[in-house]
């Protein structure tokens, strides 16, 4: 079964992308992509990818956030390597945490291209409505785990483990 891959296209320089992001790009049948994410960086993808476009702008918004989480869903569970495309660093300021909890919903395998610890946290740094001026978001010495399975757990103050997150991706074998 193919996955549904969350990846954070850096802050502009297809330069920076990470390798997972790039090597699930280079596997995906299905890329949803935004107006941040540099469009250099759908190159990767195989000439035969579908490529959708869900960015929003000030006051337009091509889909709602609950029809992006319903297209991933949807293109998931039909068997295709999905790759949500989105600028920067998705799981702090975008809306990936909702993204990867409706796939885990539906029972749909997602992964992030990104280990960082911010990703391993939870809630996620700046989308938890439960953070607020007086809360700051989690620290190393108080460490969140997360027990979403779409993403692996792990704690905020360690490198998740290869069980948690699968094995590298390489460019010569694409994800699973």
């Amino acid at each position: 079964m193919k996955k549904v891959y969350l990846v954070g296209a850096g802050p502009g320089d297809p330069g920076l992308l990470t390798l997972k992001g790039r090597d699930a790009l280079a596997a995906a049948d299905v890329v949803l992509y935004d107006n941040l994410a540099n469009p250099e960086l759908l190159h990767y993808a195989p000439p035969t990818a579908e490529h959708i476009y869900v960015g929003k702008k000030k006051s337009h918004h091509t889909l709602t956030q609950d029809e992006i989480c319903a297209l991933l869903v949807e293109k998931g569970s039909q068997g295709k390597c999905v790759v949500r495309l989105k600028g920067g660093d998705p799981f702090i300021f975008s809306r990936d945490g909702e993204e990867a909890e409706a796939l885990a919903d539906a029972g749909t395998p997602s992964k992030s291209s990104s280990e960082s610890p911010p990703h391993s946290a939870s809630p996620p740094i700046a989308e938890s409505p439960s953070l607020t001026a007086s809360t700051p978001p989690p620290s190393p010495s108080s460490p969140a785990t997360t027990s979403n399975p779409s993403i692996g757990t792990a704690s905020a103050t360690s490198k998740p483990s290869s069980s948690s997150w699968g094995s590298p991706m390489s460019a010569k074998s694409p994800p699973d």
